[in-house]
């Protein structure tokens, strides 16, 4: 892998990271729905009890959350050489790379606040980049 190929890969990952959170809240969500718990409402009259119905609509959630574990899984199993060459770098380094290549922020401007030069600080990426791979 080289550094250009880590720097698209590590904008890919931001996005992972996002769609993994989301993944897990909506199983978490259908676990909810699936156990059928919910609350009393005073407001409105009782529909009648379905149990046929109540049967099929559990079915169809445990499919929908085996559909979304094993989409999580695929994710999951894609990213895991990513997270173990991320784990050589600790949390600044990360953030560093975070701010430069996800949020887009300068080189000049980072570079400003670290108290690197521009060509310094592009310099300083790439070794560290390269230090990983």
């Amino acid at each position: 892998m080289t550094s250009k190929e880590f720097k698209a890969s590590f904008e890919d990952y931001d996005n992972f990271l996002k769609r993994e959170a989301e993944l897990k809240e909506k199983i978490e969500m259908l676990y909810d729905d699936l156990s059928g718990v919910k609350g009393i409402r005073y407001d409105k009259i009782p529909s009648s009890y379905n149990p046929e119905a109540i049967e099929t609509r559990k079915l169809e959630l445990i499919d929908l959350i085996n559909l979304k574990q094993a989409e999580l899984k695929v994710l999951q199993s894609k990213y895991d050489y990513f997270r173990m060459v991320l784990s050589k770098l600790d949390e600044e380094s990360i953030e560093l790379l975070r701010r430069l290549i996800v949020k887009k922020q300068s080189y000049e401007k980072v570079g400003n606040e670290m108290g690197y030069s521009t060509g310094g600080l592009w310099k300083y990426v790439d070794r560290l980049i390269e230090s990983i791979l």
